[in-house]
């Protein structure tokens, strides 16, 4: 029996400056809601220059990512 092992390597990918793993762009590029607001707040971070965590944001639900959009330009909501 032979048994094979593969190496993955992740190469980050740049926005702006602030690199990001294949694998989180992947996610951020899928459908729904999560998507559509992670897609917004990275946008929103490069423009400003802030390179977010990409593990805190994969644990985020929509409602985090909107806080964290609204903290980055300063709006409050109320709910």
């Amino acid at each position: 029996m032979t048994t094979t092992m593969t190496t993955m390597i992740t190469i980050p990918i740049e926005i702006n400056g602030a690199s990001y793993s294949p694998e989180f762009l992947a996610a951020v590029e899928g459908g729904g809601a999560w998507s559509r607001e992670a897609r917004m707040l990275l946008a929103l971070a490069a423009a400003r220059g802030v390179k977010l965590d990409e593990e805190a944001l994969i644990l985020d639900d929509v409602r985090d990512l909107r806080a964290r959009r609204d903290a980055l330009t300063g709006r409050t909501r109320r709910d």
